[in-house]
């Protein structure tokens, strides 16, 4: 079986856990929550894993009392690189179906390298390499860059350090929160 033909979904969040996550208390959640909606990154029917990591993202731009805004043209690349990083982790998925296949599913996802468990999953989560980016760095001036490297970044700053948002914490964090199966697949075969 190409395991690229499966059919992926993400898991639902519950609207308690969107509230823990979204920091309901302390920033006013809902409005995080629309705000992501809004922005239209993932267009779902309701709360998924990527809202839940693009209001996780979006608490952070909250922490340092900034506009929402000054992450939105970045929100995607994060969002996608916060996806790829949960779905490297066999641990986050659950197949439906045919237990044989399960178990191929994971000798699949695990057999390679880190680079190519990464390649796999952006296939399956539709995510192009080119929309994911592990950070973006909020100069003093709002110039806002989405980048994969840190250090190159970082060494063409000039002025005070900027503010760095990393799609992995955050990921991180709605592990936290989150239990279970991040990602739901089966068989593609005879949709």
């Amino acid at each position: 079986m190409k395991f690229e033909d499966i059919i992926v979904e993400q898991a639902h969040v519950n609207s308690a856990n969107m509230r823990k996550i979204a920091n309901i208390d302390k920033y006013g959640g809902p409005c995080l929550h629309h705000a992501y909606r809004s922005a239209n990154l993932f267009p779902t029917h309701g709360s998924d894993v990527a809202m839940a990591l693009g209001v996780t993202l979006l608490e952070n731009v909250m922490l340092y009392k900034l506009p929402l805004s000054a992450i939105m043209p970045v929100l995607d690349n994060l969002v996608c690189f916060g996806l790829t990083h949960l779905a490297t982790d066999v641990g986050n998925w659950r197949w439906n179906g045919d237990p044989e296949l399960a178990d191929h599913f994971r000798g699949w996802l695990n057999d390679c390298s880190l680079v190519e468990r990464q390649r796999r999953v952006r296939n399956l989560l539709g995510i192009s390499e080119r929309r994911a980016n592990q950070f973006a760095l909020l100069d003093y001036k709002l110039n806002l860059v989405a980048t994969s490297d840190i250090a190159e970044a970082l060494a063409a700053v000039e002025g005070p350090p900027p503010i760095v948002f990393d799609a992995v914490n955050a990921a991180k964090n709605l592990e936290r929160v989150l239990r279970g199966a991040l990602f739901i697949c089966r068989d593609g075969e005879g949709k």
